[in-house]
């Protein structure tokens, strides 16, 4: 779980547009919990009709969100636990998900991992991923 300082830290990189000062500062952050799917926030806007509010919004949870992620880092222990080295990491991907597969080898190779392997489900996302190399059925 992240500390509750570093979700806080997150949202005080969300600014107020037209006060150019941070949400937590300002007072509009009531409560930020962490819970097993996600964190709640009560928050509130400068007011009722503040016209920056969606903007505000979606700022604090894209904020939450890239401190989260940030939590999750694909490690080379976190994949070992899943995988040792007499298994295989393996991911499917179609043309729709390749970007999903593309990521996920460059952070598998990245960690120097060598016991992976990535399904094509269809012969678009197989001859894009054999023309740079990724080992692919």
């Amino acid at each position: 779980m992240i500390e509750h300082d570093a979700l806080i830290q997150a949202l005080k990189t969300v600014i107020d547009p037209e006060l150019n000062v941070n949400v937590v500062d300002l007072g509009l952050v009531y409560s930020v919990q962490q819970k097993e799917d996600g964190v709640a926030v009560e928050m509130t806007l400068t007011s009722p009709a503040c016209p920056m509010g969606p903007e505000i919004l979606r700022n604090a949870v894209a904020a939450l969100e890239k401190r989260l992620l940030e939590g999750t880092e694909f490690t080379q222990e976190r994949a070992l636990l899943v995988a040792t080295n007499k298994q295989l990491l393996v991911t499917f991907t179609n043309k729709i998900r390749l970007d999903f597969a593309t990521t996920w080898v460059y952070h598998v190779r990245r960690l120097k991992m060598t016991n992976w392997l990535v399904g094509a489900t269809d012969a678009y996302s197989l001859k894009a991923l054999q023309a740079v190399g990724t080992p692919t059925f």
